[in-house]
């Protein structure tokens, strides 16, 4: 707006040109704190709108929803601080009227200063929140226990058969899924590294109960949402990097196709190089690492549990099916920051989906899986309860080299903690080193993190890192991974 007439005005009136600047600055100082006033409260009301209402009758979901002080305040003082530079922007432009005393250089608002001034507001809006604000991780435990909203959805209740390549694919009609995937890979120069992939689906809603599902997993309306963690160890630098990502089907951003087998999120991708599932290629990167790898066949699908029925709770229907397969011969290609190193190992693949899993008193889990060097495979896991004690569905599976497979049950097996870990920044304590005995499979083993930092630090989160399997006189016995949740 032009705001000369009004000045010509006030200065008939006798208001000098500092009076002037200041009702300049005053003015537009006051606006801003409107909009902020005014904006503030709206973006609130409007976000509230979108989340519960919006969201929930055109898709079906809803998100997380929460009110942080700091960020508001942030919002209302750049509005005021933005205000107010444009104010001493439109001062700096009233000049005395012919005749009348100058007012001193040093006096005007500078160049200078208004940069100043504007840096201030950046740093202030871009600095990080409060840590006591942010919202916490999510509870692993929580989100596979049988109240957590498994109304509807379809349950795991006993075994059924196995059909391939359609159990390669999703299962959308229950409300947890994945495919994971760890490896133990070497370098020209015996340097060691860990990788850890994991593809998540989660259905948001139960499929509806009197039509058939009426929307495309292709479609944004599709009650399916994916999440994704890539992890690298590399041993000889003492290091774990690790990445996330989320994201609906719509628009193809993301899903899984049973044949030829795809599963992946953005440009994140697991896929089947030929007509069968295996070999398969995986392509994924982070910030600074990134990995390029192909599996051969190995061994599997090994069925645990009963027949790939794994009971997790006093429930039947607290359960899931579940097989792997083991022993995938691994080469391709690491990249860490800008080296790119070739490597070769063994890879262990997990498939598991069910809708209520864990009973309501358990609050996490500890699973190992280990290819061992006299041929063998094990895979162990144990429900911790609240109480301290451990859950009798705690299981495992140990696949001997012709394939026969010994079922472990609760007593067949112990797993008991020696030594832990704090983590720096999330103060969760973990067991990183354990003891370890399978009598029926004449096993006995110390089990140690390569790293006590394999913290993976994302929305969801866990430790999940590479171990090895030591004997009394330090020999290795064998490698893989531990899995370990609520701590």
């Amino acid at each position: 707006l032009d705001r000369r007439p009004l000045r010509r005005t006030l200065r008939a009136l006798g208001l000098g040109v500092p009076a002037l600047r200041r009702q300049a600055v005053l003015e537009t100082g006051a606006l801003g704190l409107a909009t902020a006033l005014v904006a503030v409260p709206l973006g609130m009301v409007l976000a509230g709108l979108l989340v519960f209402v919006i969201n929930r009758r055109a898709f079906g979901w809803s998100m997380q929803f929460e009110i942080l002080a700091w960020p508001l305040v942030q919002g209302a003082v750049l509005a005021v601080a933005t205000a107010l530079v444009a104010g001493a922007l439109a001062a700096a432009s009233i000049r005395a009227a012919p005749g009348r005393a100058q007012v001193p250089a040093g006096s005007r608002p500078t160049l200078v200063g208004l940069v100043i001034l504007l840096a201030g507001v950046g740093l202030a809006g871009c600095s990080p929140s409060d840590p006591a604000g942010e919202p916490e991780a999510l509870n692993v435990a929580g989100l596979l226990a049988g109240d957590a909203g498994t109304e509807a959805h379809a349950l795991v209740t006993g075994p059924r058969p196995f059909v391939f390549p359609d159990d390669h694919g999703e299962h959308p009609d229950y409300r947890l899924e994945w495919w994971y995937l760890t490896g133990v890979l070497r370098d020209a120069q015996d340097r060691r590294f860990g990788m850890q992939y994991t593809q998540f689906r989660c259905s948001l809603r139960p499929p509806p109960e009197d039509l058939p599902e009426t929307v495309s997993a292709g479609d944004w309306e599709s009650r399916q949402v994916y999440m994704a963690h890539l992890a690298l160890t590399h041993v000889e630098a003492g290091e774990h990097r690790h990445a996330e990502r989320f994201a609906r089907p719509g628009g193809g951003l993301a899903g899984v196709r049973a044949a030829p087998f795809n599963a992946w999120i953005q440009d994140w991708a697991l896929v089947s190089t030929g007509e069968e599932f295996l070999p398969l290629a995986l392509t994924a990167a982070g910030e600074d690492f990134a990995l390029r790898l192909d599996f051969a066949p190995g061994r599997g699908p090994v069925l645990h549990g009963d027949a790939g029925y794994s009971r997790k709770g006093r429930d039947p229907g607290n359960a899931s099916h579940y097989f792997s397969f083991t022993r995938l011969p691994t080469t391709g290609e690491l990249y860490w920051d800008d080296e790119r190193i070739e490597v070769s190992g063994l890879s262990w693949m997990d498939r598991e989906w069910g809708s209520s899993v864990l009973d309501p008193d358990v609050v996490g889990w500890d699973w190992l899986s280990l290819s061992l060097v006299d041929g063998r495979d094990l895979m162990l896991f144990q429900l911790r309860e609240a109480d301290g004690g451990t859950a009798p569905f705690s299981a495992g599976t140990v696949v001997n080299p012709d394939g026969r497979l010994a079922r472990k049950q609760l007593g067949d097996f112990e797993m008991t903690p020696v030594e832990h870990w704090t983590s720096p920044v999330t103060g969760s304590r973990y067991p990183v080193a354990w003891q370890v005995a399978v009598p029926g499979a004449d096993l006995e083993f110390r089990l140690s993190a390569v790293l006590p930092d394999q913290e993976m630090r994302t929305r969801v989160r866990y430790w999940e890192g590479l171990v090895e399997a030591l004997d009394d006189q330090g020999n290795r016995l064998g490698e893989g991974y531990l899995e370990m949740t609520g701590y």
